[in-house]
């Protein structure tokens, strides 16, 4: 898949792409990075998760690697940003 620009991050840890994304014959708006979970709602750490996420991506490019699953327009996938697993810059939030 070609890169996304980041449009939008949604209160979880997914995110709004440009234009949208198509694979096959799926389409949606959102991915979802795989092996990365948000911290629980309302907490410190979550708006700490947040703010990182946002500085990261937020207007930036990234790129999709391996397709996890589909679910309600929205992409699980390995995502990449500088050629970097993003679920890299969250070392404490992997699973």
């Amino acid at each position: 898949m070609s890169p996304f620009r980041v449009s939008s991050v949604s209160s979880e840890n997914r995110f709004r792409v440009q234009y949208g994304w198509k694979c096959g014959d799926k389409k949606g708006a959102f991915i979802k990075p795989a092996g990365l979970k948000a911290p629980a709602r309302g907490t410190e750490a979550y708006n700490g998760f947040l703010k990182k996420l946002y500085s990261l991506v937020l207007g930036k490019q990234v790129e999709v690697g391996e397709v996890v699953n589909f679910s309600n327009g929205t992409l699980l996938c390995r995502v990449y940003y500088n050629g970097r697993e993003l679920r890299d810059y969250f070392s404490e939030y992997k699973n």
